[in-house]
């Protein structure tokens, strides 16, 4: 209870609010032009192979840094926060797609070397394993081009440290937004919107979900402050 009270005012403290959020607009049609080319079943088959032998056989947790926390797409059996070691999370990858489009590109969440990230380590239930890879596969790495972005890497929990898949992990992703000011990265986010909707509302949920488990991240908290202003500035939506 007393945890519950702390997660709603730390959310009440927030200056990226539901409000704003909602003025950036709801899913958009996805473009049917696309670069990339879909991964084929044989391509997801040989994926979640590669994946199974990541896990070497150990109990099966995925760490949760960004769109994870709040919408895991597999039934977790635990959630325990946790700091991966060696990782920081960042905008690094921009996007055109899912939450971007190419006249508004967003940004994606992802892990690049260096520093610490505090997230939330998702246990998968043992006769569950294969399942809830096939669909983390299936959901992260929809195009052939993006295979694999994932790894193991070490997490420390109150328990100890512990070998977890990350997703979009590893200087092999392609992360093109390293250099891209904290500035830019805000105002894209508060323009970007696409099939799966806005980028305010990826971040706003990435960060909610992170205050759910107790968890503040300066970084992203700094962002949302500038999205937030960015969005005041527009003309209020017609009644």
């Amino acid at each position: 209870m007393q945890e519950a009270r702390r997660s709603r005012q730390a959310r009440h403290q927030l200056t990226l609010t539901p409000e704003l959020v909602a003025r950036c607009g709801s899913a958009i049609p996805q473009d049917p032009h696309d670069r990339f080319t879909f991964t084929s079943e044989a391509d997801f088959d040989a994926a979640l192979e590669h994946h199974l032998s990541l896990a070497e056989g150990a109990p099966l947790q995925i760490f949760a840094y960004g769109s994870l926390i709040w919408n895991p797409g597999f039934e977790v059996a635990e959630r325990t926060p946790g700091t991966a070691l060696g990782w920081r999370r960042v905008f690094g990858i921009s996007v055109e797609r899912a939450r971007g489009s190419r006249e508004k590109p967003g940004y994606m969440l992802t892990l690049a070397p260096g520093g610490r990230c505090r997230g939330v380590l998702l246990r998968v239930a043992e006769n569950d394993r294969r399942a809830a890879l096939s669909a983390l596969v299936r959901r992260e790495y929809p195009y052939r081009e993006f295979l694999p972005q994932t790894r193991r890497i070490q997490v420390a929990t109150r328990d100890g440290v512990t070998p977890a898949l990350a997703f979009w992990a590893g200087r092999f992703a392609p992360l093109d937004a390293l250099d891209h000011t904290e500035e830019q990265i805000a105002f894209n986010l508060a323009h970007a919107c696409g099939f799966l909707g806005s980028g305010a509302e990826y971040l706003y949920r990435t960060v909610t979900g992170l205050i759910d488990h107790q968890i503040r991240d300066p970084y992203l908290d700094r962002i949302g402050r500038m999205v937030a202003e960015e969005i005041s500035r527009w003309e209020p939506p017609t009644p």
